[in-house]
């Protein structure tokens, strides 16, 4: 009895060490490696101090109940639940476990049959049953705490104790400590830790309203059209976006040596037509928020950590996009991807972004699967032939690859391949990038297929084709032989017919209106800001305006109206 008086007495200060632990313990979980935890703490150690506070401010809660030591079982239970759940995921892909994560869990469970074997699901599901059920054991048996319970007193110190946390969390993002903005979101996990990241994915979203929003300063930004040529009457081409997914050429890599050139197509396209480099918002993952850049002309980096629009707000509203612009002039409108149409909603967040059709996965035939799984992209030739038939007038294609996804096995899996990595630092850095390399040495020869089939369409069609985003093998900007950034991958203007070479570096959510811009047309609010104000000293401020005001003002640039109709989207192009 004495004993329990005692540690009553000290108990938030074993609490503290407890919860100290128990966030070691997850961070090993998260990085496979006790090593790799100690090296954090040791390194970082006011970064673990601070996610030893969150976990012991959410323990925080067992002073408002008897049964304490269940309490702090159960809390502790969850966050080491969570924490197994995302080292799980880091074995199989480079996306840690985040907030859309747990929005979408029907999503992630319908994926974990793509990572996890079914005897693993079945171990897994097991396992948790009988966590379960110890948990309902400890609750019946646990005992219970004996003295007077001071609710007045307890509740006033929970409440100061989260309100303390809060504004450490606040000093903590002033003194740079932490950050609100991951470019890198699994390097962001590695650096500001697990309880961190995943609380503000989930509570840090949408685009913050800007301090002067009202009627008047949207109505500034309105007039940007006024200095820009009317849209050319007549026939237009057929414009048609390929995002490569990880597509990237190996042979910046300074510390690799590479049998031969993976990418001789591209390449060659590369100095024959306009290109140059793009700047996207993600390394290594993050391919939603690539094509949401492109279509919409808004920027990720408004939204909050590690956000996906496509799992947030897309879901529930329509968006002015490069779709319902292009259907203003008569265009057909059709995305296809060569995943499952429910993966990052979109066979629902299409319809709100303006396309007629989406060709999917489950709708196509002769499925060719790489060696980890993903369909090869050659059979979209014939889905984008299949869309440009679907219609008599122009089409506005956006066609998503999936063959170069990671993550990349790092032993042997393609016996003979065509592309072998002759200079590596590590044996499983060399199978991962052969691997890869071979993976878009096909991609290559797809593009050039397509190229060809193309150069002979009888339309006139303009191709523009980029990397999503740097691939997930770990490069760093001293990685990159020509100096270029990480968040750069490299873009082409194709096109059957004479257009202008004009080589510049641009963001991805400009490449859109600057297309537009090189054919004449300027519809769209977004496309006609960006096309007039692109030097304004005041463009991304702006910028960040019209998309708060889009997606979550009053729409003062619309009057005030939702002008965009939720399309009826028909997946595939054939009945």
């Amino acid at each position: 009895m004495k004993w329990c008086n005692f540690f009553n007495k000290i108990s938030l200060i074993l609490q503290a060490l407890g919860c100290a632990v128990l966030y070691f313990v997850i961070e090993a979980i998260c990085r496979h490696s006790f090593t790799e935890a100690w090296t954090y703490m040791t390194t970082k150690p006011l970064v673990f101090a601070y996610n030893t506070a969150f976990i012991f401010t959410t323990m925080l809660l067992v002073y408002l109940f008897r049964k304490r030591i269940f309490w702090r079982i159960f809390i502790g239970s969850l966050w080491l639940f969570l924490g197994i759940v995302n080292g799980v995921l880091l074995l199989n892909r480079v996306t840690p476990f985040t907030g859309p994560d747990v929005k979408n869990l029907t999503d992630g469970l319908s994926i974990a049959k793509k990572y996890l074997t079914q005897t693993q699901m079945t171990i897994g599901a097991v396992l948790l049953g009988i966590a379960v059920l110890i948990l309902l054991i400890i609750l019946i048996k646990s005992p219970k705490y004996r003295g007077k319970l001071k609710y007045k007193v307890n509740i006033p110190l929970v409440l100061a104790g989260i309100l303390a946390f809060g504004g450490i969390t606040q000093l903590a993002l002033e003194k740079r400590v932490l950050s609100n903005y991951f470019g890198n979101i699994a390097i962001a996990y590695e650096d500001y830790g697990y309880p961190y990241c995943l609380a503000t994915t989930i509570f840090n979203t949408g685009i913050s309203a800007p301090r002067d929003y009202s009627k008047n300063e949207i109505q500034k930004i309105e007039n940007s059209e006024e200095n820009l040529p009317e849209t050319k009457d007549g026939s237009h081409p057929n414009i048609l976006f390929l995002q490569l997914e990880s597509f990237f050429d190996p042979t910046l890599v300074n510390y690799l040596d590479i049998s031969e050139d993976p990418i001789p197509n591209f390449r060659k396209l590369m100095k024959e037509y306009s290109s140059g480099y793009l700047t996207v918002p993600a390394v290594g993952a993050g391919t939603a928020n690539v094509e949401f850049e492109v279509m919409t002309g808004i920027s990720a980096k408004f939204f909050g950590p590690g956000e996906y629009p496509y799992k947030s707000v897309l879901t529930e509203k329509t968006c002015e996009a490069a779709p319902y612009d292009f259907k203003q002039l008569g265009y057909g409108t059709h995305a296809i991807h060569n995943h499952r149409g429910a993966f990052y909603n979109r066979n629902k967040v299409f319809a709100n972004m303006g396309f007629d059709t989406f060709t999917c996965l489950e709708y196509m035939n002769n499925v060719m699967k790489t060696p980890k799984n993903w369909a090869k992209d050659s059979l979209l030739t014939e889905q984008i032939l299949d869309a440009l038939n679907s219609t008599e007038g122009s089409d506005y294609i956006y066609t998503i690859s999936v063959q170069g996804h990671g993550k990349y096995p790092t032993e042997q899996v393609i016996e003979n391949p065509a592309i072998t990595v002759t200079q590596y630092q590590t044996e499983e850095q060399r199978w991962a990038y052969e691997y890869y390399a071979n993976q878009i040495y096909e991609m290559d020869l797809f593009v050039k297929e397509l190229t060809d089939t193309l150069n002979n369409y009888d339309e006139d069609v303009i191709l523009v084709m980029y990397g999503d985003h740097l691939p997930a093998l770990d490069m760093t900007e001293a990685s990159m032989a020509d100096g270029s950034s990480i968040f750069q991958t490299q873009y082409i203007v194709w096109s059957n017919f004479d257009m202008k070479k004009k080589n510049m570096d641009i963001n991805a959510y400009e490449l859109n209106s600057e297309i537009m811009s090189r054919l004449g047309m300027s519809v769209g609010m977004m496309n006609k800001y960006q096309q007039n104000y692109k030097d304004d000293i005041n463009y991304k401020q702006n910028l960040k305006a019209l998309s708060y005001d889009m997606l979550y003002g009053k729409r003062y640039i619309y009057g005030e109206t939702n002008p965009f109709k939720k399309t009826d989207l028909k997946m595939g192009v054939k009945d």
